[in-house]
């Protein structure tokens, strides 16, 4: 029996070596059949799906991130055209007041010189009647006799004249 005991001893001896070695130590070795059922055991075996898809996240982030960059450039030149385009019709207003005022002045400027140039070319001839009217005789202020009746005569002391219905007395050049 002992002999029994020894070689089944060797046999079971090399078996636990062999398992030790070789198989990872009944799945406490890190290695072999015994790591994969240690690495499913503390969620090992996921490592890699964890990797591919912390791949997959920072190429999405990146994907995002660039897409808002791009977003974000679109939405800058955007709001530099608008700007652009609106101060420049900003500007073109402005112009076109400054182009209407000019126009305005220039406007009443030519009005006073013409003004001026009336007065210049008037001034002789008004000084003409301010002479003749300082050297001229006054007609003597006489009061007339009216008639009662509407179609009489006014006697004045200068001549007949009739009465107009407009408030001017004529009668053939006669004041």
């Amino acid at each position: 029996m002992e002999e029994k005991w020894g070689t089944w001893g060797i046999v079971i001896f090399l078996i636990i070596l062999f398992a030790v070695f070789w198989g990872g130590g009944f799945g406490f070795g890190g290695r072999g059949a015994g790591a994969a059922y240690a690495a499913d055991m503390f969620g090992f075996e996921d490592y890699k799906a964890i990797c591919e898809a912390q791949k997959q996240n920072i190429a999405n982030v990146a994907t995002t991130q660039y897409l808002v960059e791009q977003q974000a450039s679109q939405t800058r030149e955007l709001i530099a055209a608008s700007a652009n385009a609106t101060q420049t019709k900003i500007d073109y207003y402005g112009y076109q007041n400054e182009r209407d005022k000019n126009a305005e002045l220039a406007r009443e400027n030519s009005e006073l010189r013409n003004k001026l140039f009336v007065k210049d070319q008037l001034e002789p001839i008004n000084a003409t009647l301010a002479s003749i009217q300082c050297n001229m005789l006054r007609r003597p202020d006489v009061t007339g006799i009216g008639a009662v009746c509407p179609n009489a005569g006014i006697i004045n002391g200068l001549g007949l004249t009739s009465l107009n219905p407009y408030g001017c007395n004529t009668c053939n050049g006669l004041v």
